[in-house]
């Protein structure tokens, strides 16, 4: 008898296990993994075939990053430069750059050494040469905190949410942190990209100087980032990068300036553009050039007096896009042009063929003004304003250039409109005369039919404006939020017909959670378990 309850004992254990198995369970591993592992752009003309890895450790180490299109198989492997003393509380900074890459190709990675271990696996894609390749970047700034910890607690989820529409990179345009002297503020900066699947590429804020410039300054020493030839002294505060048909050129309106003299930079500003063959010119900095003010949380245009030198060299470039932050806002201008009488004002035109798109973006985590909205005494020329916290989706390609601006989830508590909202949009389409190597490229269709905010190439059916990324999932036999799945979630869910089907045909949920299948599940292998036992040892003892 004992025997029959040690075994049926044994038998109740193995329904639970197996009852059990169906449950996800988070089994939490010790890995020395590499701090704030991280992508950029390194180099200023090679982004479809070469990209940096860079991550802290807390000891000296090698620093290696292996890498494949397989992350079953991450066969390559290239060593790269360790800093040979520490940034205080950040760490040991490793820097990788990987050459010698497929254009448009996704690849997998891991960083870190043999001795400290390796990093989680992760991913990037690599750009392209080809005028005619569309290709989506994200946009935004502010990022830092309202206190001394550094980054917001809405910047990684805004970062999240933008990582769905599959970026090449984000330019992040200023304060990252609140403090940028203080060493600690950048470690958790760093930590909260950890693993981010685009290149982060940013431009310098008031927020993040700190008491020294260039290559000693915390924030030079955090990022991988293009170094300018700029006779006066290279650095990599200001620098541009080439992608498709387009060249994305960052200053800085927080360094290499003595008191309202930006003239350096638009020297260099000015021998870039003439030097690039690019058709689309994107800059950014992070001082507005133009700007509504309605008190805290929004500054004057032209704070730093940075217009008289900077945009008489964007407009005789015709430069596309214009990107500032610096107010906790969301403001576009219609096209604008400078104006030497008021070079705080700029002077309206009547398209995008004659002047500029400016913005102001600073959304990705500080506290917003919401009552931004309704400011009764809005800047000459300014179109649309928000106070949500939201940020910039580009897509470009051939012709054409498609700008959606999206409100987030962060923050939902306090926002006047619906999470993932289309906040404002714009499209510029380039007349022939104005194309460089897209002319052969010919008209390009939009990228946004359905007008929802979210590019083709992400948004799973671009017909229908309610079916996109973040939107709910009904029960319609069809996937609503465009997560490769369909009507999930949904309990007793029978969805309605689709074309070509007999009513009642489709998904049929019973309802029943994940615990109760395990465990019926596992009693039926248990009972029969019992069953195949107790008939074995009835033929062992015999008739």
């Amino acid at each position: 008898m004992r025997c029959v309850v040690r075994w049926f004992g044994f038998g109740i254990l193995l329904v639970v296990l197996l009852a059990f198995s169906a449950v996800p369970v988070a089994v939490v591993v010790a890995v020395a993994e590499p701090r704030g592992v991280r992508l950029s752009y390194g180099s200023s003309q090679h982004l479809a075939t070469e990209i940096t890895v860079s991550w802290n450790t807390d000891e000296s180490c090698d620093s290696v990053v292996r890498y494949g299109t397989d992350p079953d198989l991450l066969d390559l492997e290239v060593m790269g430069q360790t800093a040979v003393t520490p940034i205080l509380e950040v760490g040991y900074a490793h820097e990788v750059t990987v050459q010698g890459l497929a254009p448009l190709t996704r690849y997998y990675y891991r960083a870190g050494d043999e001795i400290n271990g390796f990093s989680s696996i992760f991913s990037f894609r690599t750009g392209t040469d080809d005028p005619c390749q569309p290709f989506t970047f994200i946009a935004g700034g502010d990022t830092r905190s309202n206190n001394d910890y550094g980054p917001n607690e809405f910047w990684r989820p805004i970062l999240d949410e933008s990582l769905l529409h599959d970026p090449l990179f984000v330019l992040v345009n200023g304060d990252l942190v609140e403090e940028g002297n203080d060493f600690l503020q950048w470690r958790y900066w760093i930590d909260s990209i950890h693993g981010a699947g685009a290149a982060i590429m940013p431009s310098l804020g008031n927020h993040d100087d700190s008491d020294v410039d260039g290559d000693t300054a915390t924030y030079n020493q955090v990022f991988g980032l293009p170094r300018n030839d700029d006779p006066l002294g290279a650095t990599e505060d200001y620098y541009y990068f080439v992608n498709g048909d387009a060249v994305f050129v960052t200053l800085s309106t927080s360094s290499f300036h003595d008191a309202t003299d930006f003239s350096q930079q638009a020297q260099w500003l000015d021998r870039t553009l003439t030097e690039t063959d690019r058709t689309w010119k994107i800059v950014q900095f992070h001082y507005p050039s133009y700007a509504t003010t309605i008190g805290v949380g929004t500054h004057d245009p032209n704070e730093q007096g940075q217009n008289a030198d900077l945009l008489p060299i964007l407009d005789a470039h015709h430069v596309d896009v214009v990107i500032n932050s610096h107010n906790h806002v969301y403001e576009r201008f219609r096209p604008m042009v400078s104006n030497p009488s008021d070079w705080a004002a700029g002077t309206e035109v009547g398209s995008y063929e004659e002047g500029s798109l400016f913005v102001v973006t600073g959304g990705l985590g500080v506290f917003t003004v919401y009552v931004f909205d309704v400011a009764t005494d809005p800047a000459p020329g300014s179109e649309i304003r928000s106070g949500e916290y939201h940020y910039l989706s580009f897509r470009i390609g051939g012709d054409r250039l498609e700008m959606n601006v999206l409100a987030t989830f962060a923050g939902m508590e306090l926002a006047m409109k619906e999470p993932g909202a289309l906040i404002d949009r714009v499209v510029i389409v380039k007349p022939p005369d104005q194309l460089g190597d897209a002319v052969q490229c010919g008209p390009t269709a939009t990228f946004d039919a359905d007008e929802d905010g979210f590019f083709s190439d992400v948004d799973c059916d671009d017909a229908d404006p309610a079916v996109r990324p973040y939107a709910e999932e009904v029960c319609d036999g069809r996937d609503n939020n465009c997560d490769g799945e369909v009507d999930e979630g949904l309990e007793n869910c029978i969805p309605p017909a689709l074309p070509g089907q007999d009513p009642g045909c489709g998904c049929a949920h019973a309802g029943l959670s994940s615990v109760f299948t395990g465990l019926l599940f596992g009693l039926l292998i248990g009972l029969l378990f019992l069953l195949v036992f107790g008939l074995t040892r009835r033929l062992r003892r015999g008739p």
